[in-house]
């Protein structure tokens, strides 16, 4: 089998791996099937501050792998292309994927508070390649992900993907860590950061030196995605490219005992806000303890707001 239009789903099995589909390349949900399932949830009404329940899944065309306790891979090495829902979770033995030649995900899900992707659950080793977490992260086509896992360390670090900081590296996999010595040429061409954005008791005033940079994703529900403290100077915090900040925390992005003036950067506070996983995030950034909304409505001493 090579092209499966409608659903895959492998649930409570022994399976070690999923091998015998070796051969599948396209998991495909047509666009008829994918409005069938928004009109049956339509009339739920279901409100925004519950969960849907998992029932309401069965008809969602796509992959769902999940609640397989033996599985150590999924060994689908010739899929190609999905499209759909995407959900790996609770199969406690997965440390990868394993999804070589996966290269286009057109994932949707059939109602707006259902994740059209889901990879949670399965080993504490579990992680995704960069190639994996590109396509799954692709939040331009995307409505709702959740995401418990990492992104793996690269087995063979090139120019453009790095594990520390360097001149060239686009890619970053691991925390990016800035302190008052830090040799900002590195950080010039980033434009993705896998894990936290740190800086620490520097002199910078602002975030021109991440002049490319485009995400800052931190899958770690226990770390802050961005996480700027005691910059004595740092008066404002506008990253000009920033298209995303992907965060499992709380309170994401935190801005802490910086240059008293950055209270009232209302500007860069929403700016941010406005790439914490979408604009409807509302207590995803903190500046000194504030919201965007708290900074709108002080004054500056001089009289200002």
């Amino acid at each position: 089998m090579k092209i499966l239009k409608g659903r895959l789903e492998i649930v409570h099995t022994t399976f070690k791996n999923l091998n015998f589909l070796a051969g599948l390349q396209t998991v495909e949900a047509s666009e008829f099937e994918l409005e069938y399932c928004k009109t049956l949830l339509k009339p739920l009404h279901l409100s925004q501050y519950f969960e849907v329940p998992v029932s309401y899944f069965e008809n969602a065309f796509g992959v769902d792998i999940s609640g397989n306790p033996g599985l150590e891979e999924l060994g689908l090495t010739n899929l190609t292309s999905i499209s759909g829902i995407f959900l790996v979770t609770m199969n406690p033995k997965l440390k990868r994927l394993k999804l070589p030649n996966l290269k286009n995900a057109q994932l949707h899900s059939p109602y707006t508070m259902t994740p059209a992707v889901s990879v949670s659950f399965n080993s504490p080793q579990f992680c995704l390649t960069l190639q994996e977490a590109k396509i799954l992260l692709n939040y331009r086509k995307i409505n709702s992900f959740v995401f418990f896992s990492k992104v793996c360390k690269p087995g063979n670090p090139t120019k453009k993907i790095c594990v520390a900081p360097k001149v060239g590296c686009e890619n970053l996999v691991g925390d990016l860590k800035i302190g008052p010595k830090f040799d900002f040429k590195k950080v010039k061409s980033l434009k993705f950061i896998y894990g936290s954005l740190i800086v620490k008791d520097t002199n910078l005033t602002d975030f021109k030196v991440f002049e490319n940079l485009l995400e800052v994703v931190q899958m770690n529900s226990t770390k802050l995605a961005i996480d700027v403290q005691g910059n004595k100077n740092f008066q404002n915090a506008t990253i000009s490219k920033l298209q995303r900040v992907y965060t499992d925390h709380m309170i994401g992005v935190l801005f802490k005992n910086n240059h008293n003036s950055l209270k009232f950067d209302f500007k860069s506070c929403i700016s941010i806000r406005n790439a914490v996983n979408g604009p409807d995030n509302q207590f995803s950034t903190s500046f000194d303890g504030l919201s965007c909304e708290d900074m709108e409505k002080l004054k500056k001493p001089n009289g200002g707001k």
